[in-house]
């Protein structure tokens, strides 16, 4: 059976079996969100933060995804997890000092589970203290984990995230730590017509608690052909994933309309960049443009999510190329969660009808809105791009100073 047929069969298994859920992502047919871009995360090595209210199965999701994708019983993979509390620490988090080495006078650290497994599970991430989220930064950038005056350096791996909604028991997460998840997504209730079927359906249990020791996968593997007739994903199959997705080219205009995106979220033509530190001045020349409405700046991480995850919504579909409409849903999903907004566009849209978090709301109108000017302005770009590539100074000119759109002036730059 071919990769690809493998990792639908898991998403219909994970569908019908074990996170219900509506469609609420169409790309050629309907899919749900949380369930299709944490598989993707998944088998593209990514990080993904699952976002919502308590009890709406973003831990069993992340879990089940997991499960299937490493062939690890739900039970180990639980057992990996970090769960996330206050009083967190680095023993716990990374490792502790080997007592009996230590006694003989050598650092030696004997390294946690969670380091240590192929896959990363923080559950109620925003739990940990401000204070202490810093712990998880370089071992999210580089997979390197430093202790003592030990170190050990583990192969890529997805990452899964669950956040609750802000509480008195929970914190906001810092943006360095938001800035590494290529995705955020909201686990959503499941609404009346599923809660019927939640009512009485028995769900599949893939924990397997029969299954123990260190050489779980292949018996695992066994257990679910068995007991479900479903085939594992092998790492062959995600390696095949993974580089087939990288090598998806774009087609021309979704590399224009990724140009615009870049020009309206990341530029600013006052300051010369988008900077945190920086406030929009009054009367601007530019404020019917993103920039305006947005605060800070994209990171090149964000930029490289763009273009992974946007291929692979392309793979989904089995499209050739990716298209503006690939890179125009995703965009949202990749750039949420790391937003910063104005406070006037926040007051302008506050109550206005939605069907997803007010933040992602926010993102969506705002990629749909450069959406649209990108459609009336994409003549002009291919028209700039030509004279550039001809040197034809004159004519570039000539267009740029006609053109108003940000885009222009940042492809002389």
């Amino acid at each position: 059976m071919f990769a690809r047929d493998k990792f639908f069969e898991n998403y219909e298994f994970l569908k019908n079996n074990i996170y219900l859920s509506n469609k609420d992502l169409e790309i050629g047919k309907g899919y749900n969100s949380a369930l299709l871009l944490g598989m993707l995360a998944g088998v593209t090595k990514g990080k993904i933060l699952y976002v919502g209210e308590y009890g709406l199965g973003k831990t069993t999701l992340a879990e089940s995804i997991t499960s299937l994708l490493t062939n690890t019983p739900r039970h180990i993979v639980n057992i990996n997890s970090l769960k996330g509390h206050p009083e967190l620490n680095h023993e716990q988090l990374i490792g502790r000092p080997d007592l009996g080495e230590l006694n003989k006078g050598v650092e030696k650290v004997i390294w946690s589970k969670f380091v240590n497994s192929e896959f990363k599970i923080i559950d109620e991430i925003n739990r940990i203290p401000e204070s202490k989220q810093n712990i998880l930064l370089t071992g999210m950038q580089s997979n390197n984990w430093t202790y003592l005056n030990d170190s050990l350096n583990k192969p890529a791996s997805a990452w899964f995230a669950t956040k609750n909604y802000r509480d008195e028991g929970n914190n906001s997460l810092i943006p360095p730590l938001l800035d590494r998840f290529d995705l955020a997504v909201e686990s959503k209730n499941p609404g009346m017509n599923i809660s019927r079927i939640l009512r009485t359906q028995e769900f599949i249990d893939i924990d397997a608690k029969h299954i123990k020791g260190d050489d779980y996968k292949d018996e695992f593997k066994r257990f679910l052909k068995k007991s479900y007739g479903l085939n594992s994903l092998e790492e062959t199959d995600k390696k095949n994933i993974s580089e087939t997705i990288r090598k998806i080219p774009f087609s021309e205009d979704a590399n224009l309309f990724f140009d615009v995106l870049i020009s309206e979220l990341a530029s600013c033509q006052v300051y010369g960049q988008k900077r945190t530190t920086d406030t929009c001045p009054d009367g601007c020349h530019y404020k019917n443009y993103a920039c305006n409405d947005i605060n800070n700046t994209l990171s090149v991480r964000t930029i490289k999510s763009l273009d992974t995850y946007a291929k692979s919504l392309a793979w989904v579909n089995n499209d050739k190329t990716v298209n503006v409409k690939h890179l125009g849903l995703i965009a949202p999903y990749v750039t949420w969660h790391k937003t910063s907004f104005n406070q006037d566009i926040q007051q302008k849209n506050l109550n206005t009808q939605r069907k997803e978090s007010f933040q992602q709301h926010l993102m969506t109108k705002t990629v749909e809105g450069v959406k649209y000017r990108f459609s009336k302005i994409k003549n002009h770009q291919k028209e700039l791009i030509n004279h550039i590539l001809n040197k034809d100074y004159d004519k570039i000119s000539g267009l740029v100073d006609k053109m108003d759109h940000p885009v222009f002036k940042e492809y002389l730059k």
